[in-house]
């Protein structure tokens, strides 16, 4: 572990008031085992994302209510993207008074590939995010808004908790955050 990942254990030891042995340690390569360790020391056991399906949910009823209900929670991001007159993420915000994450545009050019593979970027595609992946991301960048650290209901509400803290004390995109990231060589924390 270098001194980011000890660093970001400690932000997490802080927050959820547990503290992690070497033994615990030594079991979290992913932010999913990261969120299964937490939720085993605070013997958290729901696995539900009711979480997500609710806010996924409250989303897309603000989208449809101005496109005739065209969009699902798999429809791609890009797409609505394209039917608003003035700035999507703007409009989502204002309705839902909360920070919007936008997700990096990123190209796809020889030279962005080849800085790819020399720095850690972004690995999505942004046209491939769905409705469901960008409530994700919204949970994640306002977790504090939407999860109470003394109640806390599922191991859902752990991973999102993990996530925000990763975005925003490690300043890791919202969007490439994933259950199955490893966090030192996915997401470029040492």
């Amino acid at each position: 572990m270098g001194l980011d990942s000890v660093h970001l254990l400690m932000k997490i030891e802080d927050y959820f008031q547990i503290s992690f042995k070497d033994k615990d340690a030594e079991k979290i390569y992913t932010v999913e085992d990261l969120s299964i360790v937490i939720s085993e020391k605070k013997g958290i056991i729901e696995t539900e994302k009711r979480l997500l399906d609710n806010f996924t949910f409250k989303i897309l009823k603000i989208i449809n209510e101005s496109n005739n209900g065209l969009f699902d929670k798999t429809t791609a991001i890009s797409k609505i993207e394209s039917t608003y007159s003035d700035d999507f993420y703007k409009s989502i915000s204002l309705r839902l008074n909360l920070k919007i994450p936008r997700p990096y545009k990123n190209d796809n050019s020889k030279i962005i590939k080849i800085f790819r593979k020399i720095l850690h970027s972004t690995s999505y595609n942004w046209k491939e995010i769905t409705l469901e992946n960008f409530a994700e991301a919204i949970l994640i960048k306002n977790f504090e808004k939407f999860t109470d650290k003394n109640q806390i209901n599922s191991t859902y509400e752990v991973y999102i908790i993990c996530a925000g803290i990763i975005a925003k004390k490690m300043d890791v995109d919202c969007y490439e955050i994933k259950p199955w990231k490893r966090i030192t060589t996915d997401l470029g924390i040492d």
